[in-house]
């Protein structure tokens, strides 16, 4: 009777592919932003047309991060955008410390959030 190595084996082949593919779910569920969202169409118009204005230069890896008490003062609204970044994350971070800055600045009491369309 001849044995089959365990590296050749159907049960180790199944295991091996339950492995991976749980490695890809969690790899996914992980690339999920810790911050604060909102949507684009839920933002003030000013701020909305900034976001436009900003999107095109933003690429793939940019992010624009917002926060605003009012949807017509400008005075009460903060916002920062990240552009020209080489990883997403750091977008992500660029983005709000800009906003904070801004938001402390103009004394926002509502938080950062990053834009997502």
């Amino acid at each position: 009777m001849r044995s089959i190595p365990l590296t050749q084996s159907k049960s180790f082949n199944s295991f091996r592919w339950a492995l991976i593919c749980t490695g890809l779910l969690l790899g996914f569920t992980q690339a999920q932003s810790a911050n604060p969202t909102i949507k684009s169409r839920d933002l003030p118009s000013s701020l909305y047309n900034y976001w436009v204005k900003q999107k095109p230069d933003m690429g793939n890896l940019g992010h624009c991060a917002v926060a605003f008490d009012s949807s017509t003062d400008e005075n009460k609204m903060a916002y920062g955008c990240s552009v020209f970044i080489k990883m997403s994350a750091q977008g992500e971070r660029k983005a709000m410390q800009y906003c904070e800055t801004m938001r402390a600045d103009h004394q926002v009491k509502a938080p950062c959030q990053l834009v997502v369309e």
